[in-house]
């Protein structure tokens, strides 16, 4: 990004920014910001470790960074930010994430966001959220297509995982099911000596019993490439 386009920038208002901003798909909007508020730095955690973690939103991100780089975060940035910040080839980082079942993610991101999300830069999600009926209703009215894009927690997974040439390289990706175990297994394959936070696993109900068949078929569809890649089932 070129010193005349970050001046340009800075002659926006607030507002304005944020319209701007708005125009890109959310899980890009972070790392855009950063560079064009001078903010973008390879984190030298990633160095000291040689570890890369790509935070994917409701899939336990916070806990994982937590316990890799002493409770430091980085955010929802996607691999490619990453990829395009490093003075080296990613190939001498070892690259992770955990995903998540994408039915059960999809309730738990209109909960948490339902419930406040973030605090204030979360309200009008909130807002959006509690507008509806139920989740039910929320599917068969609001996630679409092209909404899905609209808010982070919502965004397909894979697009958290992808490189500049759109495929998925990362050399252990693990699952939120698991997570406990294959957090272990890493720490034994990398050596480290380190110890997971206790994750708040939110609500206890099964998220089969609140998907109805329509809602299955939707949410199944939209995150079809999550499904497939990662090898989920309902």
């Amino acid at each position: 990004m070129s010193l005349i386009n970050k001046l340009v920038w800075k002659l926006f208002s607030l507002k304005e920014r944020e319209y701007l901003l708005s125009t890109l798909k959310a899980h890009e909007q972070g790392g855009i910001k950063k560079i064009l508020n001078n903010r973008a730095t390879f984190p030298e955690a990633f160095d000291d470790r040689k570890i890369i973690l790509i935070e994917v939103p409701k899939a336990a991100s916070s806990s994982l960074a937590a316990a890799l780089y002493d409770g430091k975060r980085y955010g929802h940035l996607p691999l490619k930010y990453y990829e395009t910040l490093s003075s080296q080839p990613l190939s001498i980082y070892f690259k992770i994430a955990f995903v998540r079942n994408p039915w059960a993610r999809a309730l738990s991101a209109y909960n948490y966001l339902r419930q406040g999300g973030a605090g204030k830069r979360d309200q009008k999600w909130a807002k959006l959220m509690n507008s509806f009926e139920s989740f039910d209703h929320f599917v068969s009215t609001w996630l679409n297509e092209d909404n899905i894009y609209k808010q982070i927690h919502f965004v397909p997974q894979r697009k958290f995982l992808e490189d500049t040439l759109g495929m998925v390289n990362l050399d252990y990706i693990g699952r939120y099911e698991n997570l406990e175990e294959g957090f272990n297994e890493l720490k034994e394959s990398l050596g480290l000596v380190v110890d997971l936070p206790k994750i708040k696993m939110g609500s206890s109900i099964d998220y089969k019993e609140i998907y109805t068949k329509h809602t299955r078929e939707k949410v199944g569809y939209l995150y079809k490439q999550d499904i497939d890649e990662f090898g989920y089932e309902f």
